[in-house]
């Protein structure tokens, strides 16, 4: 793990408290994109979309309960490797519509997103991982690109980690 600003615990001139974080397992963020293959990955294990499957994210806006989510640069009719190749925001929104919020959440948490990363360092912090018994459509959609959610830069490593090592 590399921080910085770095600390030098040897000069003691130079100590400052946010020199002496750890930012890897103390600092969270909301993950945004780098969240989306978790989202694919969901769909595909809950049988919601298969290589073959094309989802039509439209002309790069869509609305969902008065709120809109946008495309940074559109996708049109796309397959799954599109959608992460083009970071398609509605493309990933629809496969978290097709299913279950359990569905989803339960595949975040099964990587680890808001547990401790077991480095047992002091001072790790689980992120927020949420918890609601209702959640508004567009709730869903956003946590499938990564808003909603807080995660450390460890927790992401981790669960790119299980994810290139398949499993």
């Amino acid at each position: 793990m590399v921080n910085a600003p770095s600390y030098n615990p040897n000069n003691r001139g130079d100590l400052k408290s946010f020199k002496m974080r750890n930012r890897a397992i103390t600092d969270v963020f909301e993950p945004g994109s780098t969240i989306k293959p978790l989202v694919v990955l969901a769909a595909l294990e809950n049988g919601v979309a298969d290589e073959h499957t094309i989802i039509d994210t439209g002309n790069g806006i869509m609305s969902i309960g008065g709120a809109r989510v946008r495309d940074v640069s559109k996708a049109g009719k796309a397959d799954l490797r599109k959608i992460l190749q083009k970071s398609s925001n509605i493309g990933v929104s629809k496969l978290s519509l097709s299913m279950p919020v359990e569905a989803l959440l339960g595949l975040y948490s099964s990587f680890g997103i808001g547990d401790a990363t077991g480095v047992n360092l002091v001072g790790e912090s689980f992120g927020l991982f949420p918890s609601r018994r209702r959640w508004s459509d567009f709730e869903r959609a956003t946590l499938s690109f990564g808003y909603g959610l807080s995660i450390t830069p460890s927790q992401l490593a981790r669960a790119y980690a299980v994810l290139g090592a398949e499993g």
